[in-house]
């Protein structure tokens, strides 16, 4: 009896149960992967913007379909595409950004950034990218041999090229929170279209952008540069260098692994004015170089130690100096002021003060293991 009453129960509970009335099949989507944005060069008001989406039907022709608007804003933008796609618009699987070289340098990209941010469904794990000489359109239009999806190649040599340390990260999440951060700046992968002039369908990592504190992109780092951004911020400190020290007064070159890297960075104010000093304890494995020495001998290594450390010094030196010209502090060293001069740093305008503050660095080198001494032919 107590079975059948509760079989009553339960098909009664059917009448109240609640299908999906609001589904949304897959094939009715248009998941938009790439979101290119450039310059109008003939209304500065506007801007052209390029959204590339799967095609999901088996009758498709093509794997991506790419429809270009022109607006005024990311909304319009969005209206624009809806009106020519026959499918409803998702941007939760947006996986990259694309901005042409001049939209950054202009400021409109940290604009587009703010809208952006206020939209719902966004991928905040979404890659950034800056083109190099050529439109965020043609980089999503490329027809690349190895995968033709231009977008999904893109995302692929972006993650890469982070892991393998050559790049910082650069993704929508990481560049809210350093632009809204106080006493950091963003930076954004540049990458530039490679191949012939009537083939041109590769990519390319060309360094990194510098934003400063209004989101306008001021400069670049080589790849040079990104080695030491990635030492003083301590990403991807597993990679390999290559450069050239002076030792028994002749440049020789050298390469090597930095094993680990250790940072303590100390502010005091002086004068009503920061001055930072940066300490860094490197540790390199595998170092090779030209040098016809004995590797047993002490004098050996200390030498070389002292020369790699003036090296570092010297680039590390450069860099900053190169950001400060630019009010650009992509390494995040106004941080420490902020925590550890709170007093003074409060109501500064911290890219005036960067500018003009003091840096010093203090960097000791340690070799574990020389891989090999090379004597070059005379």
């Amino acid at each position: 009896m107590i079975r059948f009453l509760f079989t009553i129960f339960l098909c009664g509970l059917l009448l109240f149960a609640g299908g999906c009335w609001d589904i949304l099949l897959i094939e009715d989507l248009s998941m938009v992967i790439a979101i290119g944005f450039d310059e109008d060069p003939e209304d500065p008001e506007m801007m052209i913007v390029t959204m590339t989406s799967p095609t999901l039907s088996e009758e498709a022709k093509e794997p991506m379909v790419t429809i270009t608007v022109k607006a005024k804003s990311v909304d319009q933008a969005l209206h624009n595409v809806q009106r020519q796609s026959e499918d409803i618009l998702v941007l939760g699987q947006t996986n990259v950004l694309v901005f042409c070289e001049r939209f950054a340098r202009s400021g409109k990209m940290n604009d587009v950034m703010r809208e952006l941010s206020q939209l719902r469904d966004i991928n905040a794990n979404a890659k950034l990218a800056v083109v190099k000489g050529a439109t965020a359109q043609n980089v999503l239009q490329l027809a690349n041999p190895i995968e033709p999806r231009a977008a999904v190649f893109l995302v692929d040599l972006l993650e890469r090229n982070h892991y393998i340390g050559l790049v910082s990260e650069a993704t929508v999440t990481e560049y809210w929170r350093k632009h809204y951060a106080l006493g950091v700046d963003p930076v954004v992968t540049i990458i530039e279209i490679t191949g012939h002039e009537d083939e041109k369908t590769g990519l390319r990592v060309a360094g990194m952008g510098l934003f400063d504190s209004s989101g306008t992109m001021t400069g670049t780092l080589t790849d040079e540069d990104i080695i030491n951004f990635n030492l003083l911020t301590g990403e991807a400190p597993r990679r390999r260098f290559i450069s050239e020290v002076e030792v028994n007064n002749k440049n020789r070159k050298v390469s090597g692994l930095f094993e680990k890297s250790k940072i303590k960075i100390k502010s005091e104010i002086k004068d009503n004015k920061a001055s930072i000093n940066i300490r860094m304890d490197m540790i390199i494995d595998g170092l090779d170089i030209e040098w016809d020495a004995n590797v047993l001998d002490s004098k050996v290594v200390d030498k070389l130690t002292q020369s790699l450390a003036r090296d570092f010094q010297g680039n590390i030196l450069d860099m900053l100096k190169k950001s400060q010209k630019i009010k650009a502090d992509f390494s995040g060293l106004g941080r420490y002021v902020r925590v550890q001069n709170p007093k003074w740093f409060e109501g500064k305008d911290w890219a005036e003060e960067y500018s003009k503050c003091d840096i010093t660095v203090t960097t000791k080198v340690e070799v574990r293991r020389i891989g090999a001494l090379v004597k070059p032919e005379s």
